[in-house]
């Protein structure tokens, strides 16, 4: 989502974004082509504050933290996936525990189409050598028994990144990660 500075309502011409993610960037860049980037850190409050008292124009915040948070208020402009392929995983909530203790209580808890995005996701970028300083992204949504897989591929060597979107079933979500990441890797 953007956020913008408090005494706006849209961008103005050649805006500056607070952002540090170079995948956010590359991205916001085509929606945006006069725009500039400045990094920004901190916590959701921080970033708010540099908003409104660094210069910046605007920043970019995944929604997902800001409705964990209650702060869906301070949202300007939500941004498609179309527009912005989120980080992989972003949104999924996951539970970890200690080794050999008992989670039989999990499988309660456990949601199928969550755990086929993630798979599908984790593949996408296991595949394509991402990170979590990587520009890469995808992003899997889930309908019935069939998974909507979208990824982002960036060339480091060359700046270029290209996107596309794989349909598969959602048992073979793992695989349509690894399908797609292969697939965009070839086409560079």
């Amino acid at each position: 989502v953007l956020l913008y500075r408090p005494d706006l309502d849209n961008l103005p011409e050649h805006p500056l974004i607070g952002t540090s993610s170079r995948r956010r960037m590359i991205q916001m860049e085509k929606l945006v082509p006069d725009c500039s980037f400045r990094g920004i850190r901190g916590n959701v409050q921080t970033r708010m504050k540099k908003l409104e008292t660094e210069g910046y124009d605007a920043t970019l915040l995944a929604a997902a933290g800001l409705k964990r948070l209650g702060m869906e208020h301070v949202i300007s402009r939500y941004l498609s996936v179309d527009e912005m392929i989120p980080a992989a995983g972003q949104g999924i909530l996951a539970v970890q525990g200690r080794k050999g203790d008992n989670y039989g209580w999990a499988a309660r808890i456990d949601i199928p189409e969550s755990r086929a995005a993630a798979q599908a996701e984790r593949q996408f970028i296991r595949v394509t050598g991402g990170d979590c300083t990587s520009p890469c992204a995808a992003h899997a949504q889930v309908r019935g028994n069939e998974l909507k897989l979208t990824g982002l591929y960036y060339r480091e060597e060359t700046g270029e990144y290209t996107t596309d979107i794989l349909y598969a079933q959602i048992s073979e979500a793992q695989k349509a990660g690894e399908t797609l990441a292969l697939r965009m890797m070839k086409r560079g």
